[in-house]
């Protein structure tokens, strides 16, 4: 909530209150208050100040979003940032970054792609059948190839994920028997120990 309400900050009503405080803070104007120095301008300082009247009421339920703890739990999984660089990955194969692309080539990418992305290869032979586009044999072996690949790349995927959950559940309950050992007064049994 600090930058947009930094962003809302001019020198008639400045609008700090979620800034970090100190002189080692990003706000200049805590910085300041921080060092007992007065603060400079909001006009010099921020640079492209926000209208609080226009934007006020549009921007801050998607930052009140963006910070609420459901989605922060939801995030905390980890599990986002593959898949989405998955669905980059392939629109940009089918429309290169380096290279400038009308917007009807850049919008087939992305629609293939998530069509892809979504269903598997096979959404784009059922967009074929739909236009009217008769799909040939190299056509139906690719695309039988390609969900056969994804499919073998998801499961070796899972059984990575599964070997891991496997290995940290076993490392928490060994350091569950330590801690109820050392509680106990040592282990109770012990090679050589008798």
């Amino acid at each position: 909530m600090a930058s947009i309400y930094h962003g809302f900050s001019t020198d008639d009503h400045p609008q700090h209150q979620f800034c970090p405080p100190g002189p080692d803070s990003w706000c200049f104007y805590k910085r300041s208050i921080g060092e007992h120095l007065y603060p400079s301008g909001h006009k010099v300082r921020v640079h492209t100040p926000l209208n609080y009247n226009l934007l006020h009421q549009h921007l801050e339920p998607i930052y009140n979003w963006l910070t609420s703890i459901d989605l922060l739990r939801r995030c905390e999984l980890k599990t986002t940032q593959n898949p989405n660089e998955s669905f980059h990955h392939s629109v940009w194969s089918r429309c290169s970054k380096k290279n400038f692309h009308s917007l009807r080539r850049v919008q087939f990418a992305l629609v293939s792609a998530a069509a892809e992305h979504n269903s598997g290869p096979a959404a784009i032979s059922a967009i074929k059948k739909a236009l009217g586009i008769q799909e040939g044999y190299h056509g139906h072996r690719l695309c039988q190839q390609r969900a056969k690949k994804r499919l073998y790349l998801s499961s070796q995927e899972q059984q990575k994920k599964a070997k891991k959950r496997k290995k940290m559940r076993a490392a928490a309950q060994e350091k569950a028997r330590l801690e109820k050992e050392a509680e106990e007064g040592g282990p109770a049994y012990q090679a050589g120990m008798f």
